[in-house]
């Protein structure tokens, strides 16, 4: 590889970690680069057409990691809508480090394409969308629904935990949105599993004046 081809790669990557993203390019020459320099072993390919300097990726944390590529794909498609475990991130929910990867998207009956080891596409109609911190997500009560389908009993303690910090409900309020939502819904006997064991190992709140859940809502 010459010079020249190190310094410009060198560029890409410098450019892309001072934005905490991984490197992408419409450039059939800059990607043919990148990807010899994948085969070299001096960088890695974490999800189709992303890349990243070994050493850099290899330092990051795994929700470090997968924001590099939420912001990744949020650039490369715009209309982007993160869903699941992905969305929890986004949201700031306790989703654990080993539901990080694969990310999920949301996509429609029409649109509905192939996944991948590093990327899930889950059908979810557009009325359960919302934005968080500059990207599309699903709305809180659909995140957490769909996570606690998820997860082991000993993860939905803290997520459910997060889930009424960030929403401002208590744990029956919760319970009682995602009840009016999904009602009937795949996997809602899970889901109120989870939270009915959250209620019962803890310490039953006191009464309080709360606006209407509905604004968590929306799908």
């Amino acid at each position: 590889m010459s010079a020249r081809v190190q310094q410009e790669l060198a560029r890409l990557f410098d450019e892309a970690e001072r934005e905490r993203r991984c490197v992408f390019t419409d450039d059939p020459n800059e990607a043919q680069r990148l990807y010899r320099a994948r085969l070299a072993g001096t960088a890695v390919s974490p999800m189709r057409r992303l890349f990243s300097r070994r050493a850099y990726w290899k330092a990051l944390t795994p929700r470090e990691q997968a924001f590099h590529l939420v912001r990744s794909l949020a650039a490369l498609r715009p209309d982007t809508v993160f869903c699941g475990p992905t969305a929890a991130l986004i949201h700031g929910l306790a989703i654990p480090d080993r539901h990080l990867i694969p990310l999920h998207v949301a996509t429609t009956p029409h649109r509905h394409g192939g996944s991948s080891s590093t990327l899930v596409r889950d059908v979810i109609h557009a009325d359960c969308y919302t934005h968080v911190r500059g990207y599309q997500v699903t709305t809180l009560t659909r995140t957490v629904y769909d996570c606690l389908r998820l997860l082991d009993p000993d993860e939905s303690e803290p997520f459910i935990r997060s889930a009424m910090d960030i929403s401002q409900l208590s744990d029956s309020e919760l319970a009682g949105a995602i009840r009016h939502e999904y009602a009937g819904r795949r996997g809602i006997t899970r889901v109120m599993s989870r939270l009915r064991m959250f209620s019962e190992t803890r310490e039953t709140p006191q009464p309080r004046e709360v606006s209407s859940v509905t604004a968590m809502a929306g799908c």
